[in-house]
């Protein structure tokens, strides 16, 4: 399992924690990367299995940033369904360089498609964190 638990915020940026689920390493250091020069606490595994795993443990991020095909068994849309059971209250955003998985937009979860630019994903994570804090629902999935 990668976790990698840098926490590199900028004073004066964004808040919050994400969990990137991400299996090409390079896409994934990036995608983290940026997202911690906008200011939020990330933290990254490369698998849905890996994500399930840590929130089993007790682990717990604000948003999970997931793409949809991954290593293993599980795809992103599996991660969210399962997510949206355990840990209603986490936020869920979703990338692919495919179509987005049939219910998605109706469900409100957010679609990005790669590639993405990373302060349009830094905005939604922000917002869906806003939301969460003002205790609104989520929105219609649209970026």
């Amino acid at each position: 399992m990668t976790l990698d638990l840098a926490r590199t915020r900028p004073d004066g940026q964004r808040q919050g924690s994400v969990l990137v689920v991400e299996d090409d390493v390079l896409v994934r250091l990036d995608a983290s990367e940026g997202l911690r020069l906008e200011g939020f606490v990330v933290y990254e595994t490369a698998s849905a299995e890996d994500a399930l795993s840590l929130f089993a443990s007790g682990f717990r991020a604000d948003v999970v940033f997931s793409d949809l095909q991954l290593a293993g068994k599980a795809t992103g849309w599996d991660l969210r369904l399962a997510l949206a059971d355990s840990h209603p209250d986490v936020g869920f955003i979703l990338t692919s360089g495919q179509e987005p998985p049939r219910g998605a937009k109706k469900q409100g979860v957010r679609f990005f498609p790669k590639p993405y630019r990373i302060g349009q994903v830094a905005n939604a994570i922000a917002k869906e964190i806003e939301r969460q804090s003002d205790g609104i629902g989520r929105d219609d999935g649209s970026p």
